[in-house]
């Protein structure tokens, strides 16, 4: 089924350009980093899950999408100031800070679920706060609730370059854990030959949240979009299976207990 899914994708792509005259050109403004396998935008990369569904969509309907990759503070004025981009993707209500500008945003239904949670060595699994005194934490983005925990427990906040530099801090044991969404970690861990090495502590503090792409202007496109989504369940169960994605603890084999953290991280 992957190999069939990526044979699809790719004949749709090539078959593409000779369809843009007769499309819509819509712009998409996403970070440019790698946030594989949900999406990576890095260098000029165009790959992922969210690549996939997008390209799927494009050629089921009378749309061109166009990436705008960008830094996420340039993203943000580009996308909310100069309002000179169509889409922004990937966002979620709870990013929407009281100081940024108070605008009728509308969300598709959610394209994925990720896994915001904390990374730790497997021996130190389930020893909980009292334990935890470091956190690694990628530039860029912001752990509300341990910074919400933070002075109660002592814990050190450590940002970073990237995500694989904050696994390699716990995997030195230079800190107790990182802030990594699941899946990505998976991926990077992976790549480094320490698969095996970290888990996702459900103990800790754990964001489950919904990546909605989002527009000020083209609700058109949102609502062609939310009916792909519905219209095709098999499918984005197919992509979702393609790129391994987990998008809940159960999908992991915990049992998320009745206080177990359900929060939402901020970018």
């Amino acid at each position: 089924m992957n190999y069939l899914l990526t044979l699809i994708v790719s004949i749709l792509l090539i078959a593409a350009p000779a369809l843009y005259g007769e499309t819509k050109a819509i712009t998409v403004g996403v970070a440019d980093t790698n946030y594989y396998p949900h999406h990576d935008f890095e260098n000029n990369q165009t790959r992922g899950y969210i690549y996939d569904v997008l390209a799927l969509f494009q050629a089921a309907s009378d749309y061109h999408v166009v990436y705008v990759p960008l830094p996420i503070k340039r993203l943000k004025n580009r996308f909310f100031h100069k309002k000179d981009i169509d889409l922004y993707y990937p966002y979620n209500p709870n990013w929407h800070k009281p100081t940024e500008p108070k605008l009728e945003i509308h969300y598709s239904a959610p394209v994925v679920s990720i896994l915001g949670g904390t990374m730790v060595l497997k021996e130190n699994l389930g020893k909980g706060l009292k334990h935890f005194h470091a956190l690694s934490v990628p530039r860029g983005f912001t752990p509300i609730e341990w910074y919400k925990i933070q002075h109660e427990h002592k814990v050190n906040i450590v940002e970073v370059s990237n995500a694989s530099d904050a696994l390699r801090m716990v995997l030195k044991k230079r800190v107790d854990g990182a802030d990594v969404e699941f899946n990505v970690a998976q991926h990077l861990l992976k790549k480094l030959g320490y698969r095996d090495k970290l888990a996702l502590d459900p103990e800790l503090p754990l964001s489950i949240v919904d990546f909605h792409l989002v527009t000020l202007k083209q609700k058109q496109f949102i609502a062609e979009f939310n009916a792909f989504i519905i219209e095709n369940p098999t499918l984005i169960r197919s992509l979702k299976r393609k790129y391994g994605l987990r998008e809940s603890l159960d999908d992991l084999g915990y049992l998320l207990s009745k206080n177990a953290p359900n929060q939402v991280n901020n970018r």
